[in-house]
């Protein structure tokens, strides 16, 4: 090998390659070597599942409560539940205070649900930039591409 050819040859390996045009991102996110990509953002389905779980036993206690309220209302406390009327009057409080309890249970469920929701949107936009994702579904996994899904 002459100097010339040796010259030749550690310029091309020492050149930086060419960007990819795929996106705006390069091919897996790497610029050089050395950096590393951009964490992908959380995917919100914790905030999606106690978000659920808070809005269904908000509803459900809220439910109960309201029918605790009706029990021991005092036109038919005695009827319905049998208790002397001094008695109903503090159920009776005590079941408005679960109904309060049960809607700002719900409340914040809703509130997790919006946050879980937009979580999940801002990762599912971040993973259509890269060039591929692979998810796993009930009939397998699939590969969420550029142009489509391919199972």
């Amino acid at each position: 090998m002459n100097a010339g050819s040796l010259a030749a040859s550690a310029a091309l390996l020492l050149a930086a390659p060419p960007v990819p045009q795929v996106g705006r991102d390069p091919i897996g996110g790497y610029w050089e070597p050395g950096t590393r990509p951009r964490p992908a953002p959380a995917d919100g389905a914790w905030e999606i599942a106690v978000g659920a779980a808070l809005l269904s036993l908000g509803v459900i206690g809220a439910g109960a409560a309201g029918a605790g309220v009706w029990a021991t209302d005092a036109r038919r406390c005695d009827r319905v539940t049998g208790l002397a009327p001094d008695r109903c009057r503090g159920l009776y409080v005590f079941s408005w205070v679960r109904v309060a309890y049960g809607i700002l249970l719900a409340g914040g469920g809703v509130g997790l649900l919006v946050v879980g929701g937009r979580r999940r949107a801002r990762r599912r936009r971040f993973d259509a930039m890269r060039d591929f994702s692979l998810r796993a579904g009930p009939s397998g996994v699939a590969v969420a591409g550029r142009f489509g899904w391919s199972w």
